[in-house]
């Protein structure tokens, strides 16, 4: 400004507050481009604020593929290696059947399947298929038979519902009075070990001893607890996800179907039609059934597979040692040990469940839904899925909306130049001053300082409103040598 003449409106641009008006005066970029580029950019710097914050780097959203991946298919006739015959007719499970339900309720988790092709790495995807269900509900502690002859040898005399649902021998009875003391008993009625007489139904009953601290007390009232379920053909819903090199399951029921009828166990000879010695062979052992057999015998195998490892009795001795009989029932998930026995007093406080066991009946439930995961592996079919592929791009991605939110703000906020000591507020700027001659009086005063020797350095400047939008500016440009 000091080499170049410049209009008071361009001044009022260059020292007043930023605007996006001062762009518009284009005289500017010839006279002063530099404090042009430095207002533009003070003008823009605010913008990183609002732009840099809406870009973001994210994974690209995952794509649907096809896929053909293994299933449970027990609604057909054709053979598996699941049961042993005996002359034409239903025998037992197979040792292979057997293995699978020993590993499975043995294991924390669900027995998982190889990746299907197409998965890798990484591939989430749903199946439904049939398999046992049980629908359980619980035993009061009444319902429980303690099997003692009389309340002599009860620690409480008590009275139970005849007839009693389950039993669950002396365990709460003297300690003196019996040699053993029932902590579990887990039967069936309907299974193949115990067929039924007078029902159809496949049904299973558990009485246990739960942990309760006040049960090591003299005198305390020790209650069981139990549950009775029922065998049910069911369509199941899995969940499974591959990642990793692991693969992480679930299973719930989402329909309950007809209970297992205990009489299609054994139809008659199971490769002729209609079971009849005497019709035509219409099945090959090996490779089918006759037509109608070969579903509710693969649901009977799993069922009794899975029934044979846990029927049995636990039981411990005046010492506090446990003898389970047979049974692997506790160790499965609804059971976790230690178990408490308190050798001071000579009683045992009950068996611990699971920290995530809270209802032993659901508890039933989801042990037999998971043993069914445990057999997709065994290639009893296939089905075509849709799995989620997540995808391994990464995408940018912009958020339109935060700088719609933030601009109008940001430039409503007055920016901090406004407060440089020479910026001029909206009311005085320059084109709107007006210029008069310094006034005589003063320079008089100036001219006799000076002959007195006194100097009047540097500009005089004296300002003076004149109207409400008017100011005099006296002496502001000019410098007077020796005033």
């Amino acid at each position: 400004m000091r080499r170049k003449a410049l209009p008071l409106a361009d001044i009022d641009q260059l020292v007043g507050e930023p605007s996006l008006m001062m762009l518009l005066r284009t005289n500017l970029i010839f006279k002063t481009p530099a404090s042009l580029l430095i207002a533009t950019l003070v003008l823009a710097s605010p913008l990183i604020t609002v732009f840099a914050p809406s870009l973001s780097v994210v994974q690209a959203a995952a794509g649907e593929r096809t896929l053909t991946v293994p299933t449970l298919n027990l609604s057909t006739d054709a053979w598996f290696d699941d049961i042993i015959l005996n002359t034409d007719n239903y025998a037992s499970p197979s040792g292979t059947w057997d293995k699978i339900v020993l590993a499975g309720l043995t294991s924390e988790n669900p027995l998982g399947w190889p990746i299907p092709d197409g998965c890798a790495p990484e591939c989430k995807y749903n199946i439904t298929y049939f398999a046992p269900a049980l629908r359980c509900s619980d035993l009061t502690p009444d319902q429980i038979d303690d099997r003692a002859p009389s309340d002599a040898m009860r620690v409480v005399p008590r009275t139970f519902q005849k007839p009693p649902a389950a039993y669950l021998g002396f365990y709460d009875t003297i300690l003196a009075s019996a040699i053993v003391t029932g902590l579990v008993n887990f039967t069936s009625v309907g299974s193949r070990i115990n067929p039924s007489s007078g029902s159809t139904d496949y049904s299973w009953t558990l009485a246990y001893l739960p942990f309760a601290a006040s049960n090591a007390n003299d005198g305390a009232l020790i209650n069981a607890a139990g549950s009775t379920c029922t065998f049910y053909n069911a369509t199941h819903r899995a969940q499974t996800h591959f990642a990793n090199g692991t693969q992480a399951s679930s299973v719930s029921v989402i329909e309950f179907h007809s209970p297992l009828n205990t009489t299609q166990r054994h139809p008659g000879h199971l490769f002729n039609q209609d079971g009849n010695i005497n019709n035509p062979v219409v099945g090959e052992v090996g490779v089918a059934f006759a037509p109608g057999f070969g579903g509710p015998l693969h649901f009977f195998a799993i069922a009794d597979a899975i029934t044979e490892r846990l029927l049995g009795d636990v039981t411990r001795d005046i010492h506090g040692t446990i003898v389970a009989q047979g049974t692997l029932v506790l160790e499965t998930n609804p059971f976790e040990s230690p178990y408490g026995f308190n050798a001071s007093t000579q009683r045992f406080t009950g068996l611990n469940s699971s920290a995530s066991i809270t209802n032993m009946s659901q508890a039933l439930e989801n042990l037999v839904a998971n043993m069914s995961l445990s057999f997709i592996h065994t290639n009893t079919g296939s089905t075509s899925v849709t799995a989620l592929i997540p995808s391994t791009y990464t995408v940018y991605t912009y958020n339109c909306t935060t700088p719609r939110r933030d601009l109008p703000l940001l430039f409503r906020v007055p920016p901090p130049h406004q407060h440089l000591r020479h910026a001029l507020p909206h009311s005085q700027r320059l084109a709107e001053l007006k210029l008069v001659l310094p006034a005589p009086s003063r320079d008089a005063e100036c001219e006799a300082g000076s002959r007195r020797g006194r100097r009047c350095g540097g500009s005089a400047v004296g300002a003076e409103v004149v109207g409400p939008d008017t100011v005099d500016v006296r002496g502001g440009a000019r410098t007077r040598e020796g005033c």
